[in-house]
């Protein structure tokens, strides 16, 4: 009979190891949906407008944001179009503008990829650091279900990658 009783005693202390173990792991998890959207909600960014006013109207950049996006192409999902006078620059991966003796294998590792932005960047690009271009930014899913609600919300029915659309004209 002592054994059982000593039994009954290590079923209840394992019941109970095992329930603070649960609520630990929940209560972890809470706190961590918890500090996402405190900090979420605490970065002032989130809630910038694109286009302060009318939002019809793209911003106005310099060569130096235009290098920032082209180094993100290529490890991000960006495609980036400049369009200087009557010449367009494609970046996109696997449809890259190529200069003058590249081909698509020169582009196939990033390696590739980062000296031909260098040499686009001071051959072409810095001959243009005194203007301003226009950006035009759009993004659209690449994956996942999306539906549109009624009052033109996007409903995410599963959620997949999108794309960003990034186009430079020069003013």
């Amino acid at each position: 009979m002592e054994n059982v009783a000593d039994a009954l005693k290590i079923a209840f202390a394992i019941f109970v190891f095992v329930t603070a173990i649960t609520i630990i792991f929940v209560m972890i998890g809470k706190v961590k949906s918890t500090s996402d959207v405190v900090l979420y909600y605490s970065d002032k960014t989130n809630f910038y407008d694109r286009y302060p006013g009318d939002p019809t109207l793209n911003r106005e950049v310099g060569i130096s944001d235009i290098v920032a996006t082209l180094y993100r192409y290529y490890t991000e999902s960006v495609a980036v179009t400049i369009k200087i006078d009557e010449k367009t620059y494609y970046f996109d991966v696997g449809n890259e503008s190529l200069m003058d003796g590249e081909t698509k294998q020169d582009l196939a590792t990033i390696k590739g990829k980062e000296e031909h932005l260098g040499k686009f960047i001071t051959t072409i690009l810095n001959n243009y650091s005194k203007e301003s271009f226009r950006e035009e930014f759009s993004e659209a899913p690449t994956s996942g279900i999306y539906s549109t609600g009624s009052d033109g919300s996007e409903i995410t029915l599963s959620s997949g990658g999108k794309k960003v659309y990034v186009t430079y004209t020069k003013i």
